[in-house]
This record gives C-alpha cells, sequence and structure tokens, in this order.
C-alpha cells in the first residue's frame, strides 16, 4: 500500500478555454473521496477555482 503524503490535495488539467479540477480528500481511515469541477479559464472562472479550494481547504494543487 502507498503511503498518502498528501491527504488533500488538487490534480489540474488545464485546457485552452477550460479547466478540470479534482480534489483527493483522504480521512483517517485511509477511504479517498473525489470532488471534480471544471472551470473557465477566464478570470471569473480561476476566482471560482480559486474559492473552491478554499472551500476544501485545499492548498496543495497539482498541474499537467
Amino acid at each position: 500500500m502507498l503511503k498518502i503524503v498528501y491527504p488533500n490535495c488538487c490534480g489540474i488539467d488545464v485546457h485552452k478555454t477550460f479547466i478540470v479540477a479534482v480534489i483527493a480528500i483522504t480521512d483517517n481511515h485511509g477511504i479517498t473521496s473525489y470532488h471534480r469541477k471544471r472551470f473557465s479559464t477566464f478570470t471569473n472562472g480561476l476566482r471560482q477555482l480559486q474559492d473552491w479550494l478554499e472551500y476544501y481547504s485545499c492548498f496543495d494543487v497539482c498541474m499537467e
């Protein structure tokens, strides 16, 4: 079994006009839940992404 390094993190796939983000949250029992959302690459969409990440207390992000 792999060691969980970041129990709350986000992966982001960036396209020309949109971003797809997935937050993975692993609890103390090792169960991971996923939250997926699509955002625009324009300023308003990026602000929505920021708010969404803050809502889930997600501060570790990896971009492709």
